[in-house]
């Protein structure tokens, strides 16, 4: 019994440990997420040195957090973007019109995507990492193009403020592919586990296929044993994975697919979390804890960054921090049950983007021809000399001790 309460205790410790480890690894402003966040700050600065511009108190507040919650603050950065745009969109209406502004805006925003498709369709991604930032632009690439195609039905029918409205939207996706593939392209110089690209894209679309294969039988199996009413919003996001991956987003469509299996996770094995606040509290603590184990696996490898994982992560610990804020009960328990439901989206979207980072790694080895087998055999008698070197070491000093 006293074996199991100090496993027990050490266990608390590690966990504790590695939650301050994660915040600390955060600060230090090396992230992937980091830059991408800088990487917009740098273009709202100048805007935002006059305080009379719509969305100041937000962008603070984005700078305010952004050592330790990038994502969520290169999100407030993106709502500050938004409203700058909005703001010069409706100076622009009164003198010019909204006939007039939104057939200049289309021309503009067409120019834009237009030049963004040739970036991408010229930019080759040779690492994983490159890859999952490359999978981002180009989702919002094709979000884009839904959006425009809106505004230009709109624009048809003469209702020029939709226009306008979808247009803005259609702007938004374009300005967050642009950072994606900033970003992309200093992860294809900076990782040194590079591959060739159509193989490092077979291994994506194998695993991301195998995953979707595995939560459509899931998903099937629950719905054959009367859990129906839970399967609909898991269903949904299933269907738009293999959307994803029939537009050949293959990164897109797995930590999707996966974000459908959390869901079901956490709906059939909702009755677990207790309806008590202080129970659902601590439920909270121990699920963000574990999501956070998985997480440090990601931050300490420089080959993946998982930014669906980390963007889930970070949401889960800003609901607790408003579950442990907020003074009405029932609305604590629900900030922390959303906490919850983050903790493991995030963990699932983790270890399937490490499980995709195992198999780009045995591809890579496979593919590497500088180590040969005889080299790797020589390797193996190598180490095997040392460890029966010390073996006869610890043998004739314990021989000498005897004597």
């Amino acid at each position: 019994m006293r074996k199991i309460k100090l496993a027990l205790i050490f266990l608390i410790l590690l966990l504790l440990t590695l939650s301050v480890t994660k915040f600390s690894y955060a600060e230090d402003g090396g992230t992937p997420y980091h830059r991408l966040f800088q990487l917009e700050l740098t273009e709202l600065s100048p805007i935002y040195k006059n305080e009379s511009i719509p969305g100041f108190e937000i962008f603070n507040h984005a700078k305010e957090n952004k050592s330790q919650y990038p994502l969520y603050s290169y999100t407030l950065l993106l709502n500050c973007y938004r409203s700058v745009l909005v703001d010069n969109l409706t100076k622009q209406i009164k003198t010019m019109g909204n006939k007039t502004v939104s057939k200049i805006f289309i021309s503009s925003v067409q120019d834009n995507l237009s030049n963004l498709t040739t970036l991408l369709n010229n930019f080759v991604p040779n690492t994983l990492a490159a890859l999952e930032w490359f999978d981002l632009a180009r989702r919002e690439l094709k979000d884009a193009n839904v959006y425009l195609n809106q505004a230009v039905e709109h624009h048809d029918k003469s209702d020029y403020n939709l226009t306008i409205a979808s247009l803005v939207i259609t702007a938004s996706s374009l300005h967050k592919a642009h950072g994606f593939l900033s970003l992309a392209k200093e992860k294809n110089m900076l990782n040194e586990t590079a591959m060739n690209t159509s193989k490092l894209l077979a291994i994506v679309k194998n695993v991301a296929a195998r995953w979707i294969d595995l939560i459509s039988s899931t998903i099937a199996f629950y719905d054959s044993i009367g859990y129906e009413k839970y399967l609909q919003h898991p269903k949904l996001i299933l269907n738009q994975s293999v959307d994803y991956y029939s537009n050949g987003l293959y990164y897109v469509a797995l930590m999707n697919v996966v974000y459908a299996k959390a869901l079901l996770e956490y709906y059939i094995h909702g009755y677990l979390i207790s309806a008590d606040y202080s129970k659902t509290l601590a439920s909270c603590e121990v699920y963000l804890n574990c999501a956070n184990l998985t997480m440090r696996q990601i931050y300490d490898d420089p080959d993946v960054d998982a930014p669906f994982a980390e963007s889930n992560f970070e949401l889960a610990q800003l609901h607790l921090q408003d579950a442990q804020k907020e003074q009405d009960k029932s609305a604590a328990t629900a900030a922390a049950r959303l906490s919850i439901q983050e903790s493991i989206i995030a963990k699932e979207q983790a270890l399937a983007a490490l499980d995709l980072k195992n198999a780009v790694e045995q591809g890579f080895i496979e593919e590497k021809t500088s180590v040969t087998s005889n080299e790797i055999l020589w390797q193996y008698i190598a180490v095997a000399a040392i460890i029966l070197e010390a073996i006869f070491i610890c043998f004739l000093l314990f021989k000498k001790k005897a004597k």
